[in-house]
């Protein structure tokens, strides 16, 4: 079986100063992603919970190594953009999807 796509959710601390991610940050973060890091979306949500969550989409094999490359994909971006270290990471992981009838499922 091939890698699958994933979307790995980045939670940050907030601000020290409480300035929030901006939402144009996101090609800004894509374009700092270490390139054999497999990232192939980038967004920014500046409020998902205490702090703001960056929604990284990426190929992987399987979950957590998913979740431990948008780690490392983040850790890099603030190799290459020290700006970006003020929101501190705190976890990646793979949201949950409700179990809801709306949702389209696939026959298996």
């Amino acid at each position: 079986m091939g890698d699958m796509l994933y979307l790995i959710h980045v939670h940050l601390a907030p601000h020290p100063a409480g300035i929030p991610l901006p939402l144009q940050a996101a090609p800004v973060i894509a374009g700092a992603v270490p390139p054999d890091a497999g990232v192939l979306h980038v967004a920014v949500h500046p409020s998902g919970g205490p702090g703001p969550v960056v929604g990284v989409y990426l190929e992987s094999a399987a979950l957590d190594l998913a979740e431990a490359a948008a780690r490392r994909a983040w850790h890099g971006v603030v190799r290459a953009l020290p700006w970006f270290g003020a929101w501190a990471f705190l976890q990646a992981e793979a949201p949950l999807i409700p179990d809801v009838e709306w949702w389209p499922r696939t026959a298996g």
